[in-house]
């Protein structure tokens, strides 16, 4: 299953290791220096665009215009679709 990240790009979803909302970690000194150490695609987005970063098993850092919470649900409906899994239950609310 591939996953659409925006911009007319996808990766595959096997490839992927973690989906991470941007706003946690542009300002980290330490995400700073991996990002300048990791291969990163920008697709043509600066850092202000970015509001999700997705890492691959290959260490390559994917830019995306796409809010993380869109990405984690477009993986999870993926796969509940491809692979006919259940959706997971919901925690009960008080």
């Amino acid at each position: 299953m591939y996953l659409h990240i925006g911009m007319n790009i996808y990766i595959w979803a096997r490839r992927i290791v973690g989906i991470f909302n941007s706003e946690l970690y542009k300002k980290s000194p330490a995400f700073r220096t991996f990002l300048e150490e990791a291969k990163v695609v920008d697709n043509g987005l600066t850092l202000d665009q970015v509001k999700s970063f997705i890492l691959t098993d290959s260490n390559v850092v994917y830019w995306s215009n796409v809010h993380s919470r869109t990405l984690r649900q477009r993986c999870r409906r993926g796969l509940i679709d491809n692979l006919g899994l259940q959706e997971p239950p919901k925690p009960p609310s008080h």
